[in-house]
């Protein structure tokens, strides 16, 4: 440790403070900075301002008590090592904080010098293996995103050069083969657009669906062309709202089946028209009565609603959701199921579908 090792001390006994400079004075053999808070609040805003290398903090402050000291540290500043000091009857306190991220921990009375000395060594060098495994980490959720993307997008173009072949035989021309063949390339570009995106997101081990989904209609747009069409999107997503990939997927190519068909089908080669795609947690009076009520239960269950409409001539009066013979709408109603959602259709002025699920 050539520089200072900057340490800043959460306690408010004089004694225990003075304890810690005279070790620190009579054997740490590293250049150091010690700086004491006396209060968690004093503390935080400290971080804030400068940077430590090392924390070391009593559970027992003024505004702050037991575990939850270290873990308003913690989640604060989870890059700095912390250590804690325990009383010898709180022992316990200390292992469970050990098990919640922190370093180390040292029974006062019990601790001399030479410990202490090591036990900042010790947990700074961990530290910093910790953060190099965790950036290879990184650079191995992203390369193999990275080479999935790329391996569906290779897809994509055989599909195409597939649909190529086919388009130049007069006896199929414009036939369903090409459809189905386009319809296979907009379900894995689907695919291919989240491992993209979730490339591109570094640590993120979740997708941010709503940039997501505009990305996706971007694309299903340009992919379907309409002659004298005029088809205009409006799209209302609330913002933040992260997916792991077990969500993600089926929910990406669920909205890519619903804009496909409502692209296709939907409207006359003179209409003008509207797609419409809403996407936000659900504002229900028992989700929000649930949610407070399992806010300190560390509850993440949230409840979502998608709706895709459009203002075009109607879906079918024959389709059943039950038992549909479209691929697509078969598609929908499987991934609907997987993700343990439910699935409504209206069709008042044109067709709009919603979907409700709920991610724990």
């Amino acid at each position: 440790m050539d520089k200072k090792v900057q340490i800043l001390l959460f306690e408010d006994n004089p004694g225990d403070v003075g304890l810690i400079e005279e070790m620190l004075e009579e054997f740490a053999d590293f250049p150091y900075e010690l700086k004491n808070v006396e209060t968690l609040n004093e503390g935080l805003n400290l971080l804030e301002e400068r940077p430590f290398d090392v924390i070391l903090t009593d559970l027992g402050l003024p505004d702050s008590d037991g575990v939850d000291t270290f873990i308003e540290i913690h989640a604060r500043n989870s890059r700095i090592p912390i250590i804690i000091l325990t009383g010898s009857d709180d022992e316990n306190i200390g292992i469970d904080a050990v098990k919640r991220g922190a370093q180390d921990y040292l029974v006062k009375g019990q601790v001399d010098g030479r410990l202490l000395k090591r036990s900042i060594q010790y947990s700074i060098e961990r530290k910093k293996v910790e953060e190099v495994l965790a950036n290879i980490e990184i650079a191995r959720k992203k390369e193999i995103h990275h080479r999935i993307k790329n391996n569906l997008q290779v897809i994509s173009s055989l599909l195409d050069l597939q649909a190529e072949k086919f388009n130049n035989r007069e006896d199929i021309k414009d036939s369903e083969v090409i459809e189905a063949f386009r319809e296979s390339q907009d379900r894995v570009i689907s695919m291919a657009l989240i491992h993209e995106e979730l490339y591109k997101g570094g640590e993120l081990e979740e997708l941010d669906f709503s940039p997501y989904l505009e990305k996706l209609t971007q694309n299903l747009f340009q992919t379907y062309t309409f002659g004298n069409t005029d088809i205009s999107l409006n799209m209302d997503l609330e913002e933040n709202l992260f997916f792991d990939m077990d969500t993600a997927i089926p929910l990406g190519m669920i909205v890519n089946e619903l804009i496909s068909n409502s692209l296709k089908h939907a409207f006359t080669s003179t209409d003008k028209g509207e797609i419409q795609i809403k996407f936000c947690r659900e504002k229900t009076r028992e989700y929000i009565n649930r949610k407070e009520e399992s806010k300190n239960e560390g509850c993440k269950s949230s409840s979502f609603i998608l709706t895709v409409s459009d203002d075009g001539i109607g879906i079918l009066e024959s389709l059943d959701l039950e038992n549909p013979d479209s691929l697509g709408i078969q598609l929908v109603t499987t991934l609907v199921d997987q993700l343990d959602g439910k699935l409504e259709l209206k069709r008042n002025e044109g067709t709009e579908f919603t979907i409700l699920f709920t991610v724990t």
